[in-house]
């Protein structure tokens, strides 16, 4: 899953690449579902509409976290980033700044969340 971020006041795109898993464990974590929970309503196409209503609120609180200059603002979420309109592909693979975490979640999975930055 991709989040799409705008760092202000310099208009400058991030991109956060997260393992599905990991969104969803944060997410339960957010509206009080278990881990099982969360992994069979993940399973779900198109994705249940809480675990993607909280998932969409983890990326929005995620915004203080992606950037130390600035200030984000969180724009999007797609499954891919082709769904992001007017997005610079080359973010993802030559980025100026690239910083991957490997996180876990006490009683949830765990994954990578990887940020993606320009200068």
């Amino acid at each position: 899953m991709y989040g799409l971020y705008t760092v202000l006041p310099h208009e400058a795109p991030i991109v956060v690449k997260s393992d599905l898993a990991l969104l969803g464990s944060f997410a339960g974590a957010l509206v009080g579902l278990q881990d099982d929970a969360v992994k069979d309503r993940l399973k779900q196409t198109p994705l249940d509409e809480l675990l993607r209503d909280a998932i969409h609120e983890v990326l929005n609180i995620s915004a203080t976290l992606v950037t130390n200059e600035g200030r984000a603002v969180f724009k999007k979420m797609a499954a891919d980033p082709v769904y992001f309109d007017n997005f610079d592909a080359q973010l993802l693979q030559k980025p100026d700044r690239k910083t991957a975490f490997d996180v876990s979640v006490e009683g949830y999975q765990g994954g990578k969340f990887t940020i993606f930055a320009r200068l």
